[in-house]
């Protein structure tokens, strides 16, 4: 079960970071073979990628097609408050980014369960009332993500 927690934990992360980190994706939702190589041709050059052979291109612009068609998938779909879009990960699978990019997701030293922290002050009659929703942002009390690339690692 930790295992499962820990994957749906790195798929979350992997989907908000191709999220922050994307470009506008609907120029590379295309289905024209020949579009998709000049598209993939394009993204390689502005993110400085370069294969050691015609094999490894090959397999790179397969997986960046995968990738492409999961981004119009997902966002087709609608069913989320956020997109997707294609980044400088694209032509890695997913086994691949997480390999070297997560690192260690869970820390060392976790916080006693014992620990609680309220931080909603108590109604006039004893109760908590909780809202339905924070937004952290508004608070202040987050930084915007940073790409901290082999960080960890």
């Amino acid at each position: 079960m930790a295992s499962t927690l820990g994957q749906r934990f790195t798929i979350v992360f992997l989907i908000v970071l191709n999220a922050i980190l994307a470009y506008k994706a609907n120029s590379l939702l295309v289905h024209d073979e020949t579009t998709m190589l000049k598209i993939h041709e394009q993204w390689m050059a502005r993110h400085g990628r370069v294969y050691e052979s015609k094999l490894e291109k090959e397999t790179r612009f397969k997986i960046f097609k995968d990738n492409v068609e999961l981004v119009k998938n997902f966002n087709k779909a609608g069913n989320r408050t956020y997109k997707l879009a294609i980044n400088r990960f694209a032509d890695l699978t997913n086994q691949e980014f997480l390999a070297s990019h997560t690192g260690n997701l869970m820390p060392s030293n976790k916080i006693s369960s014992s620990t609680t922290y309220n931080s909603l002050a108590n109604d006039t009659d004893g109760t908590t009332t909780v809202p339905s929703s924070k937004d952290w942002r508004r608070e202040e009390a987050v930084t915007p993500v940073k790409d901290q690339g082999q960080c960890g690692n």
